[in-house]
């Protein structure tokens, strides 16, 4: 009735099963304990534990799943299933669904790997070109005959192994979109790294492949922690690092471009394993909204020992972010781009679901920087508007308020100081509330 029809086998120590593209799998462990009769492995797993002599006792059972992308062979291919696999990341992205697949970080070293092969070839004579340096030596050599298959080993020598230049051909437009994405990534980081206004953003000296391992916490060809915190997006060459994460717990927290643009890191992520506070020397809390130094009025924290704000409700550490890059540099990533084009010559694809990608990403991104600039003005009014407002003056700093203005409140009343406290950990934005916006010259309209 389901149009399909499923394979049903026991996989032995030794043995190992391919199991192609797109293709649904489920695997159970072998266990000694009895299954109900209406369990679909129930004859199967009685008959091996019969078979085999298991009796009761539990063996230890131990599998090993390579999971792998599969390249392609001709140069259209290539670019289909390359095509293919990003397209798919993008939309679990949507989902904040991890893929299981690092195709950016897989184009970038077949680039690099394929670029140099290529380039071999070219200054070096055919004879010494002839498998030199083949990424599957294994596919060039006769398969051993035995029995009846003597006769035909002899015309049966080899699969299809692509070219160097049809592979790059292949992986070229795929190439082009992620160094794009990663140059305007880094751009946007620069720029707001020299703003410094708002949240903080500097940028690591060297890539992490550059750093000394006996040093540095990350391995940056292991797979630990460089898929994003807050979507699931494999973090393959460009990826923002919280500096108060770091710097006060000793952790940790990696989030994509995109996340960080979209302000995502603003928020509580618990870090440590038992205790849930809110505190900043204890797990992540990049949404703290006052700037309360010194003894705070929430008696919950303590100065931090970094920045000097409460570290329960106005510690800013975790709204530090480092971009770092992971492999290579930004210009070596252009680099390898440009040596692929000099390969490839005036041959490069065009690839329509990349381009629209592209499209929507550029769009989203201008989106994100408007929304972010209004933020950091935002911010900055209401960080300066109440004290400029106040100065020279005893009375407080909201409009038609007569009331006296009280010592550490920032220029305003008691009263009025309170219900702003208040409306700060209730707003999302972090923006002063409306009626505190209102001034002779200036109104700024918060129903956003």
């Amino acid at each position: 009735d389901m149009n399909y029809y499923p394979s049903v086998f026991i996989l032995k120590p030794g043995q190992f099963v391919h199991i192609n593209k797109g293709r649904l799998h489920a695997f159970r462990k072998m266990s000694p304990t009895e299954l109900h009769p209406s369990d679909c492995h129930f004859t199967l797993r009685s008959k091996l534990i019969e078979e085999e002599n298991l009796g009761s006792t539990e063996q230890i059972c131990v599998s090993v799943a390579w999971d792998w992308m599969f390249k392609g062979v001709t140069t259209k291919g290539i670019n289909n299933e390359l095509v293919s696999t990003l397209e798919c990341a993008r939309l679990n992205r949507q989902h904040d669904t991890q893929s299981l697949a690092i195709p950016e970080a897989s184009v970038l070293h077949m680039a690099r790997q394929f670029a140099s092969q290529h380039e071999r070839e070219v200054n070096s004579s055919p004879s010494d070109t002839i498998r030199r340096g083949s990424v599957l030596p294994f596919l060039s050599s006769k398969p051993k005959a035995s029995g009846n298959d003597a006769q035909s080993a002899g015309t049966h020598t080899c699969r299809f192994v692509p070219s160097t230049l049809d592979v790059l051909k292949g992986i070229a437009p795929s190439l082009e979109f992620i160094v794009k994405r990663h140059s305007r990534a880094f751009e946007a980081a620069k720029q707001q790294h020299a703003k410094q206004s708002g949240d903080s953003v500097s940028l690591a000296k060297i890539p992490n492949t550059w750093e000394n391992p006996d040093l540095f916490a990350l391995d940056p060809y292991g797979d630990g922690d460089f898929f994003c915190r807050k979507c699931g997006e494999e973090l393959s060459n460009c990826y923002m690092h919280c500096d108060g994460c770091e710097i006060l717990l000793s952790k940790d927290y990696n989030i994509c471009v995109n996340c960080h643009n979209e302000g995502r890191y603003r928020c509580f992520d618990l870090m440590h394993p038992i205790k849930d506070s809110p505190n900043s020397s204890l797990n992540h809390n990049g949404g703290t909204k006052l700037d309360r130094k010194g003894t705070c009025p929430c008696k919950k924290g303590k100065p931090c020992k970094n920045c000097g704000y409460c570290d329960h409700c106005s510690c800013r550490c975790h709204k530090c972010f480092t971009m770092h890059e992971r492999f290579m540099t930004i210009k070596d990533e252009e680099s390898l781009r440009n040596r692929v084009r000099s390969a490839v010559g005036g041959d490069v694809m065009t690839d329509a679901t990349l381009a629209k990608i592209d499209e929507d990403e550029t769009n989203v991104h201008a989106e994100q920087q408007r929304e972010l600039q209004d933020f950091l003005v935002a911010r900055q009014f209401e960080e300066e508007t109440a004290g400029a407002r106040a100065k020279g003056s005893s009375l407080c700093s909201v409009p038609g308020c007569s009331k006296k203005m009280q010592s550490g409140n920032n220029g305003m009343c008691r009263s009025h100081f309170r219900e702003w406290e208040a409306q700060q950990e209730s707003n999302d934005n972090g923006a002063m509330p409306s009626h505190f916006l209102t001034g002779d010259a200036m109104v700024v309209d918060d129903s956003r």
